[in-house]
């Protein structure tokens, strides 16, 4: 079990959920890197089907259902089809933002 210090508060983690997070981390700084990149492109649809974002986002198809079905990926559904607009992926990316606590 590993401890870190913040802001005057010990927080145990276990080894296990710290690899998870450190996982989620890193796919959050994939989909940030790869809209940026689009952006700078102006490659930046009105909608993004399943088929695009693991390209889009360096990700899985599995993440994406994950994410999707779990409720923290925004998406509309037309039929049998899930659109992602660019708003919605950068809610999704704004709301699991972590600021950086090291220089606290």
């Amino acid at each position: 079990m590993l401890k870190f210090r913040m802001m005057s508060t010990l927080i145990a983690v276990h080894s296990d959920e710290l690899n998870e997070l450190k996982q989620e981390i890193k796919d959050l700084k994939n989909l940030c890197s790869t809209l940026i990149e689009h952006n700078k492109n102006n490659i930046v649809k009105p909608f993004y089907t399943n088929k695009d974002l693991p390209e889009l986002l360096g990700v899985g198809q599995n993440w994406i259902k994950k994410y999707r079905d779990e409720g923290y990926l925004p998406y509309t559904q037309v039929g049998d089809k899930f659109l992602y607009s660019y708003e919605d992926i950068m809610y999704f990316y704004q709301k699991n933002r972590l600021e950086a606590y090291a220089y606290d």
